[in-house]
C-alpha cells in the first residue's frame, strides 16, 4: 500500500578496521515498475533528502 516502509538501512562509516568502512549501500528495489520508489536519506550532519527512483538500474545518491 502507498506509504508502506519497505526497509530501513543504516551505514556506519569509519567503524571498521582502521576506519575504512565503505559508505556504499546496495538496496534491491524490486522488479521494474511504472511507479518510482521513494527513498528518504538522513545524512550524518542532520540534513535529509528524498529521491524518487525507478526500480531498474543503479542510482548514486550524494549528500547535498
Amino acid at each position: 500500500a502507498e506509504g508502506d516502509q519497505i526497509g530501513a538501512y543504516e551505514v556506519h562509516a569509519g567503524s571498521g578496521y582502521l576506519g575504512g568502512s565503505s559508505t556504499a549501500l546496495a538496496i534491491c528495489l524490486g522488479e521494474t515498475s511504472a511507479q518510482p520508489v521513494k527513498v528518504d536519506v538522513s545524512w550524518p550532519d542532520g540534513q535529509q533528502s528524498s529521491h524518487d527512483l525507478s526500480g531498474n538500474g543503479r542510482h548514486l545518491i550524494s549528500q547535498p
